[in-house]
């Protein structure tokens, strides 16, 4: 949460001069590189190798959202704001809620997997495990303490590899979101209104002329379902918000189990 919290100024002072969209893009390469270098650890890690990637998560979170609240705010006449922000936290929460359950059963079921992959390297035709189960009974743990204590160890190995598969699993999300996010803004920029703010179906007087500034809130009156995002060309692409209410909503799923595993 720190470089969120020495970022987060430097995002909102400078959102009106960004392009949200390639922010919001930044915020999920962060999300899926930090998840994949997760993926990585083994049970030995120490804390200060779990410290460096959340330090770096930081930086996703802060490009994550605040352009999210300007992302599904914007255009939306001032009576509505409450019941919009309102609607955007509720998905989120159930997101989040409904994603951490899913990952956990994940989660358990791959370690019961790896935890059963384990169990078949411990038999006498394996050296490593023989060698292993003569040193705990030289130690006085022959037997079943024995075996006990080898099962110990299979089960926090087989849940450490099922925490990677779960890491891995979510940078391949995140990728993924990417993806349907860029193809979400090519299916918006079927809506680019050029110059005079007209195109079939929208009008100059629903649609108007600043439509362009970047990442900030029309100052028009703009038809409640469009958002707006700026191409840097004095155009502006304003389509519907649906892919970005899933995406987002998946975003905000996806990152809350990173943090919490």
């Amino acid at each position: 949460g720190i470089l969120a919290f020495l970022m987060s100024p430097v995002i909102g002072a400078n959102i009106n001069r960004m392009d949200l969209r390639m922010v919001v893009t930044a915020a999920f390469l962060v999300f899926a590189g930090t998840s994949l270098w997760f993926s990585s650890f083994d049970s030995s890690a120490s804390f200060a190798t779990l410290v460096l990637p959340r330090f770096v998560m930081g930086a996703g979170i802060a490009c994550f959202f605040i352009p999210l609240n300007q992302i599904y705010l914007a255009g939306l006449p001032g009576d509505q704001i409450a019941s919009a922000s309102g609607l955007a936290n509720f998905c989120r929460t159930m997101g989040s809620s409904v994603s951490t359950a899913v990952t956990v059963t994940i989660w358990q079921h791959r370690g019961e997997f790896h935890h059963a992959i384990l169990t078949e390297s411990v038999s006498p035709a394996h050296p490593a495990a023989t060698h292993y189960l003569q040193g705990l009974a030289q130690g006085g743990l022959s037997g079943a303490r024995g075996l006990g204590v080898v099962d110990q160890v299979l089960t926090r190995e087989a849940l450490t590899l099922a925490v990677n598969d779960v890491f891995w699993l979510c940078a391949v999300l995140f990728v993924a979101l990417i993806a349907s996010f860029m193809s979400g803004m090519a299916g918006a920029r079927s809506l680019v209104i050029v110059g005079s703010g007209t195109r079939s179906g929208i009008t100059s007087e629903a649609v108007p002329p600043d439509c362009s500034i970047h990442g900030s809130v029309p100052r028009g009156p703009v038809p409640a379902a469009a958002r707006t995002f700026s191409d840097g060309t004095g155009a502006s692409a304003c389509g519907s918000s649906t892919g970005f209410t899933s995406g987002c909503a998946a975003m905000c799923a996806l990152r809350s189990v990173t943090m919490a595993l």
